[in-house]
Parts: structure tokens; C-alpha cells; sequence
């Protein structure tokens, strides 16, 4: 899991970076970012309803997303300042470890 003070908080910056953020398109992922107010890059992961009915699977998937960006922070990322929002689409549900891994890096590498 994606440590507290790299986790982006509050409905109000995360429907702002939704709204004004640029954006990333890849297979498995929605991406929408920001310059930050952090020296470092902030995250939060969107996942509607539409992606899945039952919040176990939408907690799940939550959490392997957090932790694909874990992997890719911690493999020694660019580090600019930015506020980014991950919004999963429905193909995320079917992929496996390695493929998110994989697209998370591809698109976090554009930014």
C-alpha cells in the first residue's frame, strides 16, 4: 500500500484535478494530473460503480493499483511535483499484476 503522505485527501482537490488536470490515456487506466503543492507526486485512485457493483472487488482493485505505483515509485520514479488521480476503466478488473504494473509505468513515465 501507497504510504498516507503520498495519498491525495479530500473530495474538493481530487474533483479539481478531475475537472482542470490534464490527461493520460492508456488501455487499463484514466489518468488526470496537476502541479502539485508537494515537492513530491500525490496520488488518489478513482473507481466508479460502473467498473464493478460490489465494493470488495472495487476495495481490491484499489489496493493492486496503489500497490503498482508503490512498485513504481519505489524503482526510482521522475521526480516532478504533480497531484495525480488514477481512474481505473473496466479492463483493469481482468488484468493481472504484471500488465498494471507495466501500464502504470508506461503512462507515469509521460507525465
Amino acid at each position: 500500500m501507497l504510504r498516507q503522505s503520498k495519498r491525495i485527501s479530500g473530495k474538493i482537490r481530487i474533483s479539481q484535478i478531475i475537472e482542470e488536470g490534464f490527461r493520460i490515456h492508456s488501455e487499463l487506466f484514466a489518468i488526470r494530473h496537476l502541479p502539485g503543492t508537494q515537492p513530491f507526486r500525490r496520488y488518489a485512485v478513482a473507481i466508479g460503480r460502473k467498473i464493478t457493483r460490489s465494493a470488495v472487488e472495487r476495495n481490491h482493485l484499489r489496493r493492486r493499483i496503489y500497490e503498482s505505483v508503490r512498485a513504481f515509485e519505489k524503482g526510482g520514479s521522475n521526480e516532478v511535483s504533480c497531484d495525480i488521480v488514477i481512474m481505473a476503466r473496466s479492463s483493469t478488473l481482468k488484468a493481472e499484476f504484471g500488465e498494471l504494473l507495466t501500464s502504470m509505468k508506461e503512462v507515469l513515465n509521460k507525465i
